[in-house]
C-alpha cells in the first residue's frame, strides 16, 4: 500500500483502519445468484467486512491526520 511508502511510522494497526475508514459505502443492490435462486440480489455494501470501496485519496487524507498528532 502507498499510504505506508509516504507515512513509514503508520503501524499495521493504524493503516488497517485508515483503510476501513476511507472507504465510499454504496446501496444499490446487486446480483448475487445462487443455484437456488439465479435472481437473487444483496446490497453492495454486504460484499465486503467494511461494506466499503477503498478511497485513496481519502486514505492519505487520513493518514496524513494521524501523523500530525
Amino acid at each position: 500500500m502507498r499510504v505506508f511508502s509516504y507515512y513509514p511510522n503508520l503501524t499495521a494497526f493504524q493503516g488497517k483502519n485508515i483503510l476501513m475508514n476511507s472507504g465510499l459505502e454504496y446501496n444499490f443492490e446487486v446480483l448475487t445468484p445462487t443455484s437456488e435462486d439465479k435472481n437473487k440480489k444483496i446490497p453492495f455494501n454486504q460484499l465486503s467486512k467494511s461494506g466499503k470501496v477503498l478511497n485513496p485519496y481519502k486514505a492519505f487524507i487520513i493518514a496524513e491526520k494521524m501523523t500530525r498528532k
